[in-house]
């Protein structure tokens, strides 16, 4: 099974992080010391490298839209009812959807040739008079001194198809050439900083680079990247939500592995029942809201339940949906929030027998002793220590308030040495009996 190292430097709060990923990888330290920003942009990395094409063809689709858009205003400026303008609007509706290049281009042409026609038809019927002022702004073509009409209908023609041809050949290349820039474009659309660009990374995939000064490649072993940022389950859980997790929650990847049923059972014995959009036929909830089925026949929304049992919950509906494989890596924003600490050591297991069972990959960061310990503990039951690493941010040497991340491997007794601060702290601030 192959292994990943993924490095980021000076970006934030981290001076240096190399981190190992091929098992369980645990990143523990103090708030503010960057273990967060570690977690995104390897899921950054990966989701950008994994969906390069799907965001090239939607920055194209977006670049021919706004061509779209000002054909349509241009057709608009004719005061007039007219079909073509209906047409424009359902093909930038369908450019939303996933179609093949060539199905676009085809669609493209065809409504180029049908707009240069009703212009040149508008402009017969008002015999001569039509203002081409009217459409030249809009199309970013000047008509040249005493221009006829047809004349000048015919550069616009050609200006427009050069503007869509440009776009796809832009397109093109940026699908073959696989350049680190336009990688660092794409993962700009879901980039939560503006300074993404700034950030100097690095990514491996069995010691084989897949970033380089000349351009990035697929990874071979891993498909999926999943970010489930603990902090937003009020955002995910709403019918509304449209981030990715959200949608991961929802909807389907494919069948859930075999191997995934002695999970699927401890997940269903853990929360006691299931989680599912089924709605019982005595229930009145509407089918859209996800519910908790509790092993006593009890239905209610998801929402209302317990915020361990909706935390615990969301890896069921990722595993059921068939999210959850040997290709995927789950990365985990603080697992521990909201979670008693019996309910810790629970999830802790869940995640081992993940790995264990189905190949998940698996990256958390936490500042919780419990989850650390349990982790290490049940990994070493399950035979899978020799596959998890621990990682504790340490304050930098050179630079106050940045951090460079420890190797520790199987070993934990220095994280809980850092969690010790607290305990003296407590001793510090404490009355004396």
């Amino acid at each position: 099974m192959s292994f990943y190292r993924f490095t980021i430097r000076d970006y934030h709060s981290v001076e240096e992080a190399d981190i190992r990923i091929d098992g369980i990888t645990v990143l523990a330290g103090v708030n503010s010391s960057g273990k967060s920003t570690v977690s995104r942009w390897l899921h950054y990395v990966l989701k950008g490298m994994n969906e390069y094409e799907k965001h090239v063809e939607i920055d194209m689709a977006k670049e021919c839209n706004g061509l779209l858009v000002n054909m349509s205003r241009a057709l608009d400026s004719l005061d007039r009812d007219n079909s073509l303008s209906e047409d424009i609007y359902r093909l930038r509706r369908t450019m939303r959807k996933s179609q093949s290049t060539e199905i676009l281009k085809e669609k493209l042409s065809v409504m180029l040739d049908n707009f240069v026609d009703v212009l040149k038809g508008f402009a017969s019927e008002a015999n001569g008079s039509f203002e081409i002022s009217r459409v030249q702004s809009l199309m970013g073509l000047e008509p040249m001194d005493e221009e006829f009409f047809d004349d000048y209908l015919e550069r616009l023609h050609i200006k427009l198809a050069t503007d869509f041809k440009t776009i796809f050949e832009k397109g093109d290349a940026r699908m073959r050439d696989r350049s680190l820039s336009s990688l660092m474009s794409v993962i700009g659309h879901f980039s939560e900083w503006d300074d993404f660009n700034k950030c100097d990374i690095e990514i491996s995939e069995d010691n084989v680079p897949l970033i380089s000064e000349d351009g990035f490649r697929l990874p071979m072993s891993l498909e999926t990247s999943i970010y489930y940022d603990t902090q937003r389950i009020s955002e995910i859980i709403s019918e509304y939500a449209s981030s990715d997790f959200a949608r991961m929650v929802r909807e389907k990847s494919g069948d859930m592995p075999d191997d995934g049923n002695l999970v699927r059972t401890v997940i269903e014995r853990t929360i006691g029942g299931v989680a599912s959009f089924d709605k019982d036929e005595r229930s009145i909830f509407d089918d859209r809201i996800l519910h908790f089925r509790r092993s006593d026949g009890l239905v209610i929304p998801l929402r209302e339940a317990a915020t361990g049992i909706i935390s615990v919950s969301f890896i069921y509906r990722l595993l059921t949906n068939g999210w959850l494989g040997h290709t995927s890596l789950l990365i985990i924003d603080e697992p521990e929030a909201h979670l008693h600490p019996q309910w810790i050591v629970e999830f802790a297991r869940i995640l081992v027998i993940l790995n264990k069972t189905l190949g998940v990959k698996i990256m958390i960061s936490t500042h919780n002793p419990d989850m650390v310990a349990a982790i290490q503990s049940i990994a070493r039951r399950e035979k899978v220590l020799d596959k998890t690493h621990f990682y504790l941010a340490t304050e930098s040497e050179k630079d106050k308030g940045k951090y460079v991340y420890k190797n520790l491997g199987q070993e934990i007794g220095e994280i809980f040495e850092s969690f010790n601060i607290a305990l003296s702290r407590i001793d510090l601030y404490g009355e004396e009996a």
